[in-house]
């Protein structure tokens, strides 16, 4: 992935935005925040300069805050529930454990 061009950073983040605000503005909790920055500071992609991630083009200050964002390059761990959504208390489930069953 190339590094995006002003108008696609632009684009992205707003895209971020919109999704952040439509779903109410979740934040992760602190804990979170801290090991999201920490992934992005070991990432070859960030462009430390300006603190914007060089593959979508978004300030890591305010991406790593939003529950509802990703990492383009899939560092962050990603917070989910049974349907598919992300957890408002951000839980990480891993699987469906089946009932036990007798053999």
């Amino acid at each position: 992935m190339s590094k995006p061009s002003f108008l696609q950073m632009v684009k992205n983040f707003a895209s971020e935005t919109a999704k952040y605000v439509k779903q109410g503005a979740p934040n992760v909790t602190e804990a979170e925040y801290t090991e999201r920055v920490q992934e992005c500071d070991a990432c070859p992609h960030l462009e430390r300069e300006h603190m914007r991630c060089g593959l979508c083009g978004c300030a890591i200050e305010n991406k790593a805050k939003w529950q509802t964002a990703d990492c383009p390059d899939n560092r962050w761990v990603k917070h989910i529930d049974l349907n598919g959504r992300k957890n408002a208390d951000s839980k990480i489930i891993n699987e469906v454990q089946s009932p036990d069953t007798e053999d």
